[in-house]
């Protein structure tokens, strides 16, 4: 009975001590996912990218945005295509290449993309 009573006080603090680890942030997920800080705005909102595929000079970047008080605080990804070679994206709307306004998020994304 000693022996049980040992091993119940030995593995007691063991076992509730796992139950306490934190559960890893949404960042750190992200980051092992190969996310890594692109960019921080004004408003708080966070910007993660991942560079998904380099062709023929064009840079296709998986964004997510985090913490953004114009989407409710909600999490949402989108995709980006810049042209590092001229420091142009692709407007979506449009279809054609434009250059970010200077000291504007996108020119922030464009120096972390194409450095």
């Amino acid at each position: 009975m000693l022996k049980v009573l040992t091993y119940l006080v030995i593995a007691f603090p063991l076992a509730t001590a796992l139950n306490f680890f934190p559960a890893d942030s949404r960042a750190e997920v992200l980051t092992r996912d190969g996310y890594d800080l692109a960019t921080v705005a004004d408003d708080g909102t966070i910007y993660l990218g991942k560079i998904n595929k380099v062709i023929n000079g064009m840079t296709f970047i998986d964004f997510i945005a985090i913490d953004d008080p114009d989407n409710d605080g909600k999490e949402y990804t989108f995709m980006e295509v810049f042209k590092c070679s001229d420091r142009t994206f692709k407007h979506s709307e449009s279809n054609t290449w434009k250059k970010t306004e200077p000291d504007s998020i996108g020119a922030q994304m464009m120096r972390w993309a194409c450095p």
